[in-house]
Parts: C-alpha cells; sequence; structure tokens
C-alpha cells in the first residue's frame, strides 16, 4: 500500500521541487571558486555511485522505505553537482546533448505508460522474450510521446488555458484529480459490467469470500456473526452462530492450515448457519500444518515451526474433549504459481525422488508426535485430503485474450490418472496415521472435483479452480453437499 499511497511517497516529489529551488540559477557559474566546482564534482560522483547502486541492488520489500531513499539522494547529488560545473565539463555536456533532455522532458510520461503496457502484457501475451521486451519498450515510448504533445504541453503552455484567469486555472487543475477519483472509483465499483474479464464479470463464483454467497447451499439455520482477529501471527476468522432456530452444537470446530484452509471459508461459514457449530479458521499463508511432505521442524522453516508451535498450544487451550480439528493445507507439490511455473515437468519423478521420499518419511514421523497431542485431549482430527493440482493458473487463462500467455502452456485439464498418482504417497500417510489413531479421519473431495477420467477446472461454464490449487467460490458449492454430510454426522457422534 506505501508503495502506491502518494502519502508515503510524497517526499520524493517534495525532494525534486527543493531541488529545483536550490540548482536553478542561471548565473550559478559567474562567482563559483574551483574549490566549490571540485566539491561539486564528488558530490555528482557520489551521486552517480548512489544511482548505480540503485540499479544493481535494491529490496523490493522495501520499498519505497528505505530503498527508495538510494535512488532519491543518488539524483539530487547527481543534479546538484553536475549543474555546478562549467557547460564545458565532458559530463555534463553528456547530460545536457539533445538525446538525454528529450528523454528527461518525457520521463514522467514514460514512467507512467511504463505501467499498464508492461502490466498488460505480461497478464495478456506475455513479456518473457527478447522481442516482446522490445514491443513493450517501443510502444511505451510512443504512447510517452503522444501524451507529452498532445495532453501534457497543451495543459501547461495552451494559448486558451493561458487566457483564464489565474484562479480558474487553479480551480480547474485542482478538480481534475477529484473528478480521476470519482471515474477510477465508479469503475472498480462496476467492474462486473465493464471488466472484460470472465473473472471480473462473474467475481461472486471465481473468489472465496468469508461466507456462502449462494442461497441454493443449503437452509441457515442460524446468522452467523463474522470476525477477524490476529493469533500467534497468523489470521484468524470465527464463524460464531447467532439467533438460531436450532440448538446450538456443543462442539467447536477449529481450522488450521494455510491458505487453502481460508479458500474453503463459504463452506465453513454455510456449515455454522446450518448446524449451529462455532468454527474457528486459523491460517498462516505458506505455512502447512502437518503437509506430510515436509516436516515443519526443518530448519528452513523457523518462522513456520514458531507458528504452529503456537497455534497448537492456543487451540488445545480453547478446545474441549469431542471438539472437531480440520486439517486443510496444500499438501501436494505446485506445478505452477500465478506468475510463474515451479519447474516440476513430472510430478511422478519428482514425488519418488530419494530425498522427497525421506522428507515425506520424517514428515509422517513428526505427524505422528504431533497428533498425541491431539488424541491426549480427546479431540476429532480431520484430514483434508489433496484436492486436484493442474499446470496453469484459471485465473490467468480464461479469456480470449491471455489464453495465450506461456503460464497457461500446461492447459486447464489433466487426466484423473495423473492426478491420483500425485495424491497417492500423502493418501498412504493419512491412511497410516488413521490406523495409529482412532480420532483421526479423512475427508476427501477429489471424486466430487473430479469424477471423471479427465479433471477440468471447471463445470458447466463456471470455475472449481482459481489457480492451480486453490479451490473456487463455486467450487464451494459442488463439494458443500458431501462436506456438509460428513461433518454433520460427525457433529452429532457423541
Amino acid at each position: 500500500a506505501a508503495f502506491y499511497f502518494i502519502g508515503c511517497r510524497f517526499w520524493e516529489l517534495g525532494a525534486g521541487a527543493i531541488l529545483f529551488i536550490t540548482t536553478y540559477r542561471p548565473d550559478s557559474m559567474k562567482n563559483s571558486k574551483a574549490d566549490d566546482r571540485f566539491l561539486s564534482k564528488i558530490t555528482a560522483w557520489l551521486g552517480t555511485l548512489c544511482l548505480g547502486v540503485s540499479f544493481l541492488y535494491s529490496d523490493g520489500s522495501k520499498f519505497p522505505w528505505p530503498w527508495a531513499l538510494v535512488p532519491v539522494i543518488g539524483t539530487c547529488l547527481l543534479i546538484h553537482g553536475w549543474s555546478k560545473l562549467k557547460p564545458n565539463d565532458i559530463i555534463r555536456r553528456i547530460l545536457a546533448s539533445t538525446p538525454c533532455v528529450w528523454v528527461g522532458k518525457r520521463s514522467y510520461s514514460l514512467y507512467l505508460w511504463h505501467w499498464p503496457v508492461f502490466v498488460l502484457m505480461r497478464w495478456t501475451i506475455g513479456l518473457n522474450t527478447f522481442y516482446l521486451y522490445t514491443a513493450a519498450l517501443l510502444t511505451t515510448i510512443i504512447l510517452s510521446m503522444f501524451s507529452y504533445s498532445c495532453i501534457e504541453q497543451p495543459l501547461r503552455r495552451g494559448i486558451w488555458i493561458q487566457r483564464q484567469p489565474q484562479w480558474l486555472r487553479i480551480i480547474g487543475f485542482a478538480l481534475l484529480p477529484a473528478i480521476g477519483f470519482y471515474i477510477v472509483n465508479f469503475i472498480f465499483d462496476n467492474n462486473h459490467r465493464f471488466g472484460l474479464s470472465v473473472v471480473s464479470r462473474s467475481r461472486s463464483d471465481w473468489m472465496p469470500e468469508n461466507y456462502m454467497p449462494y442461497p441454493e447451499a443449503g437452509h441457515r439455520r442460524c446468522q452467523v456473526k463474522i470476525e477477524v482477529g490476529t493469533v500467534a501471527g497468523g489470521s484468524e476468522i470465527s464463524f460464531t452462530p447467532t439467533e438460531c432456530s436450532i440448538k446450538q452444537s456443543p462442539k467447536n470446530m477449529f481450522v488450521l492450515g494455510d491458505s487453502h484452509a481460508r479458500a474453503i471459508s463459504p463452506m465453513l461459514e454455510q456449515l455454522s448457519a446450518e448446524s449451529g457449530l462455532n468454527i474457528k479458521l486459523n491460517d498462516f499463508t505458506g505455512c502447512s500444518y502437518m503437509s506430510l511432505i515436509i516436516p515443519m521442524e526443518d530448519p528452513q522453516n523457523s518462522d513456520c515451526l514458531l507458528y504452529s508451535q503456537e497455534i497448537t498450544k492456543h487451540l488445545i487451550a480453547a478446545s474441549k474433549h469431542g471438539d472437531i480439528v480440520l486439517l486443510p493445507s496444500l499438501r501436494l507439490n505446485r506445478y505452477v504459481e500465478q506468475d510463474s511455473h515451479t519447474g516440476i515437468l513430472d510430478m511422478h519423478e519428482f514425488m519418488y525422488a530419494p530425498h522427497i521420499v525421506q522428507l515425506r518419511h520424517e514428515s509422517l514421523a513428526e505427524a505422528k508426535r504431533w497428533l498425541r497431542t491431539f488424541s491426549d485431549n480427546k479431540l476429532e482430527v480431520v484430514f483434508y485430503a489433496p484436492t486436484p493440482i493442474f499446470k496453469s493458473p484459471p485465473i490467468r487463462c480464461s479469456d480470449w485474450f491471455n489464453s495465450m500467455n506461456p503460464i497457461c502452456i500446461g492447459g486447464l485439464q489433466l487426466s484423473r490418472s495423473e492426478i491420483e498418482d500425485s495424491r497417492k504417497p500423502i493418501l498412504d500417510s493419512m491412511i497410516e496415521l488413521t490406523q495409529a489413531y482412532p480420532n483421526v479421519r479423512i475427508f476427501d473431495a477429489f471424486p466430487v472435483l473430479c469424477p471423471n477420467e479427465v479433471c477440468d477446472t471447471s463445470r458447466n461454464g463456471r470455475p472449481l479452480f482459481v489457480d492451480g490449487d486453490h479451490v473456487s467460490a463455486y467450487g464451494n458449492l459442488v463439494i458443500y453437499p458431501n462436506f456438509r454430510q460428513y461433518f454433520q454426522e460427525l457433529i452429532g457422534k457423541e
């Protein structure tokens, strides 16, 4: 948010304004001394060094603060330093050359245009080859030339505008941002009407929210109060049934996992509304709880381990005998992220590589130790079995203008046998855990999501998945009847 918020970036604009005030003095060279010029040259080279460092390295996660300091200070030192030198200085002559001045005058237009051009190309045809980058650069230059000549200069120097009273010009230019703000908000609020993408036109089918958006999901017997907070450094969503027409369930459900736990929020909210069940969803993005593919106690996952330990203590303290613990997490390695491929071409070969098999064995042994705590506290544990994974993210590949993107090369379908082969080692581990602990069970949505020989990311023109592995809002609706039946039986079990 800080990257886009003008309040957090205003100091950069202010630095430029102060630089202009202190630098723009046409007669500054007349009385300058040799010592001053020497100091200016050092200042200029120091600024050049700062800019070079910012080109070579910057931490995007800490931008604009503090990493924007380096290029801003470097630019100020460079311009201030070289502007104090004599016009015949070689570096000053280069910076004052026609090409540099031409680019400098259009630099803000170039900056403004490069963003939509690069983003749109990356999201549609892709931006992964030299030719595409060249096309993006040329498009940016052409658009910036047009806007500089036809918009920026007429507004700054147009004769008609210059003839208007000063107060009218001030009001007019002050209104422009307000009008732009209104237009942008109007477009965003009506994205379902103006958007070209099927994702924006049918957002309720795609993006899972904290509630079930489909009235046909089932008869709601309670109102559900939804509260969002934080626990142990992760997020917590509470689904509390109120104003119920039935007796509320004495049990509680605790859901622990990663983003895949949050993805089933609509089903959890609907289950709470139908059964009067109090549900708490705890997730820590990127940290699977008992993933069964890599140990939580792995030294490289210290943050995840700390969270898992703390949330387990929190759960044990808040639960009572007979409560339900649901564990949905990503338990298969991905083919693809939303913006890049993971590099896994043959999942079978990857899953059965010796070091991966060893990690699974260690993770299984770890899960047996961790489950002892739940067993000792007489909690009903339900593993959410792995759902299908795909080689392309539907959210990136479902429109005519983005289906040719390189990220979509894997397609939106995959054979059932290939996915089952990937799931088998994890399911075997889950089955072994159910044999070790009678309080451990498995809920499997795979047969509902993939009833045929070929698994698809959509059904009847509606999305089952958002990306390569997260179930969509509509996917929640498809799974929910089986989900409800499974857990209502468990809720009613003494």
